[in-house]
């Protein structure tokens, strides 16, 4: 899904980044209170932009043309953070919430999962998201730990290379940055 990460606190929605997302109350109402979860808000296939334009917005509660922004936005569930045990018992219990609340939230909903069985069922897996217009996918461990952030135990696989840079300093002058690149890791050609 090509949308906005964004962390449930059972009460507030934020972004990866830890700034709180202004959702309206009918949409925030739809969520389960008291209980976290970590997803992605999706406008839609193609949607991108709407969606980062709907969710990073700012305004008023009581707003309705920002309201309406959000009719066509839904909340992915990828995690439980403070659900017991590992990655498989938090994703039951984030499967037992979105059922209890089915009728009463349809903007919310768990991410389909599949276990990988090896390098060439998800070779395979991989072009199928790509012909369905996906850009990659992502492999979480088996029975970790939830950890907020960046973490060892989750690979974002692509089929291409993507150069990525490392902060070193600034220039003398301040205005601009130095940067070493390097290229991230991606799936092997055979």
């Amino acid at each position: 899904m090509d949308g906005v990460r964004s962390y449930w606190d059972g009460n507030k929605l934020f972004s990866k980044g830890g700034n709180e997302i202004f959702a309206p109350k009918w949409f925030t109402d739809q969520l389960p209170k008291g209980i976290a979860l970590d997803g992605e808000l999706w406008g839609g296939k193609g949607n991108f932009e709407y969606t980062c334009t709907t969710v990073i917005r700012k305004r008023p509660q009581n707003d309705p043309v920002w309201e309406n922004t959000w009719k066509d936005i839904s909340y992915h569930i990828f995690d439980a953070p403070d659900s017991e045990g590992g990655f498989e018992k938090r994703m039951d219990f984030a499967k037992k919430v979105v059922e209890e609340r089915k009728a009463t939230s349809p903007i919310l909903s768990v991410i389909k999962m599949e276990q990988c069985k090896g390098p060439d069922h998800l070779k395979k897996y991989l072009a199928e998201v790509q012909r369905r217009g996906g850009e990659g996918v992502m492999l979480r461990e088996s029975n970790c730990p939830y950890k907020h952030g960046r973490s060892k135990t989750l690979l974002k696989v692509k089929p291409h290379r993507e150069d990525e840079v490392k902060y070193v300093g600034r220039n003398f002058e301040g205005k601009s940055l130095i940067c070493e690149a390097y290229v991230s890791p991606c799936l092997p050609e055979d």
